[in-house]
């Protein structure tokens, strides 16, 4: 859930300051806005990606959260820690 709230909010706030000044203020005008931005957009490719997964460090007590990445270009499953 936490996800999701963090995605919409920094996609809202993506949209609420980088769209052109709306037709209105009302409701229709700003989402028309915000969704001008959106399809402006070019979508994300794949080998544009890297995939992570945070957990918890087994080896180092000083440090108890490491990155493990989980595919990346260079070599799958490589720590950025």
């Amino acid at each position: 859930m936490i996800r999701d709230v963090c995605q919409n909010h920094l996609l809202q706030a993506l949209t609420l300051l980088t769209m052109e000044r709306p037709s209105s203020l009302h409701d229709e005008g700003i989402r028309d806005a915000k969704v001008a931005v959106l399809k402006a957009m070019p979508p994300i490719k794949k080998e544009d990606v890297i995939l992570g997964q945070y957990t918890s460090s087994k080896t180092d007590p000083k440090k108890k959260v490491r990155l493990i990445l989980v595919s990346s270009r260079p070599s799958s499953n490589e720590s950025l820690n």
